[in-house]
């Protein structure tokens, strides 16, 4: 099942928002004419207030507890060499992302503001799950699960007083949230030349587990991280 990030759930809502509205404003009409139909017409107004868009909760494997500071991923390519391709594929974990920002604002505030916001507007933590549901699974599972594309962006820092070979990595709404691994730039670098793409995915932040021994459900806190996915085309040699 897909997963839509957040921009398209906002998309699908206001969508979804402006037919009910329209529909609810054609059985007004109608209700002229054949008073019941009011009914049906406030019904249809309601719900273009209340719905909100969100994701299905998927219950799938839940990765295993990230650590305070998240390990640099292994570097490799996702790509079969039995596969004719020049399709390259690297991915990592943005570093710095327990400091602050070009702005001197502390980046795990900022992560936790926009977290905040996004789960007041989809309405949708846990994976929709309920304590009780929680028990039954027997799984962690985190608060939030936001994730998408075009948000994040690379910006080279050539002036970076400790490595002129900085390229610091951008979210849209949340501004600049770290750098890339040392070890991945020239891969960066290569990749901003070519035909790319990028996936991101926010993880840490709260979660809930079992606690076997009492048979509840608690919660706990980790710092935020955020693991970049980037494909690219290599060009072919002439």
């Amino acid at each position: 099942m897909r997963v839509y990030t957040e921009k398209e759930l906002r998309i699908l809502a206001i969508v979804v928002k402006v037919l009910l509205c329209i529909l609810g404003a054609m059985l007004l009409l109608a209700a002229l004419a054949i008073p019941l139909l009011s009914l049906p017409a406030l019904g249809a107004f309601y719900f273009a207030y209340k719905y909100k868009a969100k994701n299905k909760p998927q219950l799938t494997n839940i990765e295993e507890e990230t650590p305070k500071e998240i390990p640099e991923p292994q570097p490799g390519t996702t790509v079969p060499a039995t596969e004719k391709s020049n399709q390259k594929h690297f991915f990592f974990n943005v570093v710095g992302i327990s400091k602050t920002n070009d702005e001197g604002k502390d980046i795990q505030k900022l992560i936790r503001r926009h977290v905040k916001d996004e789960l007041e507007y989809t309405d949708y933590a846990y994976e929709g799950m309920t304590n009780k549901e929680i028990l039954e699974y027997g799984e962690d599972v985190y608060e939030a699960d936001i994730s998408g594309d075009y948000e994040v962006t690379f910006e080279p820092e050539p002036d970076n007083p400790y490595d002129p070979k900085a390229i610091k990595v951008k979210h849209e709404d949340i501004g600049h949230i770290g750098y890339v691994p040392r070890d991945y730039t020239s891969r960066v670098f290569k990749a901003l030349s070519q035909d790319y793409k990028v996936e991101w995915k926010l993880v840490g932040g709260k979660y809930k587990y079992v606690d076997w021994e009492e048979d509840k459900v608690r919660t706990k806190t980790l710092n935020y991280g955020v693991v970049v996915d980037v494909t690219y085309k290599e060009a072919s040699a002439l």
